[in-house]
């Protein structure tokens, strides 16, 4: 299995769809990242495009309030999740990111 930096085993790799993916992007992505890392690797959905947090009066989703909502999905140890999204991130101090995540942290956005 592999480790973090710091140790900690990564069994699982939960890659979220945030809105609507077309399902041979997420084959492919999922096929893909099986091949790079021994985890499993499961899709699961996370949120309508309505409930999606956006930044106000920008048409981008807000990276910050994403990382936290995947953040708070209850995960078993050894557990990681990764949003993915095909919608434009920003963050309220810049107007675009490629992802998000926290060192010691058990999700990412991209």
């Amino acid at each position: 299995m592999p480790s973090t930096p710091e140790g900690r085993t990564i069994d699982t790799v939960r890659l979220v769809a945030v809105g609507a993916l077309p399902v041979d992007f997420t084959a492919a992505l999922a096929a893909h990242v099986s091949r790079r890392v021994e985890a499993s690797c499961r899709w699961e959905h996370a949120a309508s495009e309505p409930d999606l947090p956006r930044i106000p009066e920008r048409d981008q989703l807000d990276a910050d309030l994403l990382l936290q909502r995947l953040e708070a999905r209850p995960v078993e140890p050894g557990t990681v999740v990764v949003g993915v999204t095909s919608f434009d991130l920003a963050i309220p101090i810049f107007t675009f990111v490629f992802g998000r995540a926290r060192t010691l942290g058990h999700a990412a956005v991209v």
